[in-house]
């Protein structure tokens, strides 16, 4: 909120948590040097429309993107475990949405064979975060926090076409019924979750390996 004239002020909720969406581009470097800057760039903003048409349906926030690399944050002001559990599970949903959306893209093959090894592989974490609107030039609402952190180690951790999902989402997914088939898999709070982005995503079967 503006407090004056050219002056913005910090507005933070300390009692704020996020699910955050972390996505990369696997192939882009090698892409990006035969393509070039230019193409570069229209390929960009073609993946990153078809992207944020895709987060605007949901009303999450798309919080940054930083060379092919996108961000999606879903705020919860109130956090309680039910808001939780719903805001990972339709964080989840996205991801299937934004692989989708990706697989398209290169399969409509615009930028020719070149670009048919083009992936995307996602991380998603959930816990406190700070947020407000940062700067006076081109200021920015922004979230801030160990969380942001944590889903880019878990995109980091992924493989192509996959989401890695911490512990803390894990467990919140879990306990939606409606979405997953344990198949008697028992459930634990440090365990990780990979999961194939290919997957029916309401027919998902995690692996029992991931549930010691």
């Amino acid at each position: 909120s503006r407090s004056g004239l050219g002056v913005l002020s910090w507005c933070s909720k300390s009692s704020q948590k996020a699910v955050v969406l972390s996505t990369d581009l696997v192939g882009f470097t090698p892409l990006a040097q035969r393509l070039g800057p230019v193409k570069v760039v229209n390929m960009l903003h073609d993946l990153w429309c078809r992207m944020d048409t895709t987060v605007s349906e949901t009303g999450m926030f798309k919080m940054d993107t930083v060379g092919d690399a996108y961000v999606v944050v879903h705020l919860i002001d109130r956090p309680t475990d039910t808001i939780l559990e719903g805001a990972s599970h339709n964080m989840f949903l996205l991801a299937f949405s934004l692989f989708a959306a990706v697989t398209k893209y290169v399969k409509e093959g615009s930028l020719g064979p070149e670009s048919q090894n083009l992936q995307i592989r996602m991380g998603m974490h959930v816990g406190p975060v700070a947020s407000g609107l940062v700067g006076l030039v081109q200021p920015r609402y922004h979230v801030f926090g160990p969380t942001l952190s944590v889903a880019a180690q878990m995109e980091s951790q992924s493989k192509p076409g996959h989401i890695f999902v911490s512990p803390e989402v894990a467990i919140l997914l879990l306990s939606e019924d409606r979405l997953f088939d344990l198949k008697g898999s028992r459930k634990r709070k440090k365990s990780v979750l990979d999961v194939e982005l290919l997957s029916k995503r309401n027919d998902i079967v995690f692996d029992k390996g991931m549930f010691p």
